[in-house]
């Protein structure tokens, strides 16, 4: 844990511009306030970068927008959308500078190296040492001016923190000791705004919103049951989080 805070500090330390990519899906959970204290402390500049715009519907997508309307950028990776938008930001804080150094740090499975790739382009230039930069840092060189810090800070995940790994996809179900916990925040990302795609999924009629209802009456319509006809909440809980993991259970 202290190695990984170390990485993501140096990143901090090293650069101009900090890309804090997010999950759209999940930006709360996504989004880590020691790393924007750090950005702020070391007076760098912040973009929060939400990739996986494509997997959440129009209406929570102009929600978010709202809420972070100040230096944050909505892009997909896998379908190269709102990237242009991204680059205008990092102009506008590069200004007339000849270079400008980036890092790009979030919690796993977020999509760091992929924005990295969709910024830089097919042809990658590795360039170390570089005048005026700490020795043995490696720096991959994009157009315009942009050098990227070669290595993307993976934000730690406390060990007790069993939802936020579950939730962004960093550890299986079968790894998980609160499968119910897990299972209950991800049926809460639906509630606001995309319940009926729960409803859809798994052929069930939400009326009350009360995440463990829902998920015993997931159960329910999936027959899962121990003996003396009572819901096997594990083995419902198994069934979302992997849906949700694989994709099968999106925002869109």
């Amino acid at each position: 844990m202290k190695k990984e805070w170390v990485l993501v500090e140096k990143v901090i330390e090293e650069v101009d511009i900090v890309l804090e990519v997010c999950d759209a899906r999940m930006p709360e959970i996504t989004r880590n306030k020691k790393v924007e204290n750090l950005v702020f402390k070391k007076r760098k500049k912040l973009i929060l970068v939400f990739n996986k715009a494509d997997l959440i519907s129009q209406v929570f997508l102009k929600e978010l927008m709202k809420k972070f309307e100040k230096n944050s950028v909505f892009v997909s990776c896998r379908k190269r959308h709102g990237f242009a938008r991204l680059r205008n930001l990092i102009n506008k804080i590069k200004g007339s500078r000849k270079e400008i150094r980036i890092g790009v740090v979030g919690y796993p499975n977020t999509g760091k190296s992929s924005l990295i790739n969709s910024l830089v382009g097919k042809k990658k230039a590795l360039t170390s040492p570089i005048a005026g930069f700490t020795k043995g840092v490696q720096w991959i060189k994009g157009s315009g001016g942009l050098l990227f810090y070669d290595t993307p800070g993976v934000i730690p995940i406390d060990e007790r923190d069993e939802v936020r790994k579950a939730v962004i996809g960093a550890v299986s179900p079968q790894n998980i000791k609160n499968l119910d916990i897990v299972a209950e925040k991800i049926i809460e990302l639906f509630l606001p705004y995309k319940k009926s795609l729960i409803e859809k999924l798994y052929g069930i009629n939400v009326v009350d919103e009360n995440p463990r209802e829902i998920l015993e009456l997931i159960g329910k319509k999936k027959n899962y049951f121990l003996k003396g006809g009572v819901v096997d909440v594990n083995r419902t809980s198994v069934k979302i989080i992997n849906d949700w993991q694989k994709g099968k259970l999106v925002l869109e």
